[in-house]
């Protein structure tokens, strides 16, 4: 958990902006430069808990984007649901 709470706490303060897009939540998701507290998670011992995808929605025009894998190495796809 204290993982976690360091990287809420790292998403709070990257996403201080005044408008936001798709771009921007996806270099977030993409995020390596947190120290010790990075968005985007590699397996270390003795844990080996890792980031496995990542998906961001706009409920309003019914898209999304999902990533499988590290974001920071994989592509985002994007989707439309009808």
């Amino acid at each position: 958990i204290r993982h976690s709470e360091g990287r809420l706490k790292r998403a709070q303060r990257l996403l201080q902006k005044p408008a936001l897009g798709v771009e921007d939540l996806m270099v977030l998701t993409r995020d390596r430069a947190g120290n010790g507290d990075n968005i985007c998670v590699y397996p270390v011992a003795p844990s080996y808990v890792e980031t496995s995808g990542a998906v961001i929605m706009r409920p309003a025009t019914r898209e999304f984007w999902a990533v499988w894998g590290h974001p920071d190495s994989n592509e985002y796809e994007r989707f439309i649901v009808n």
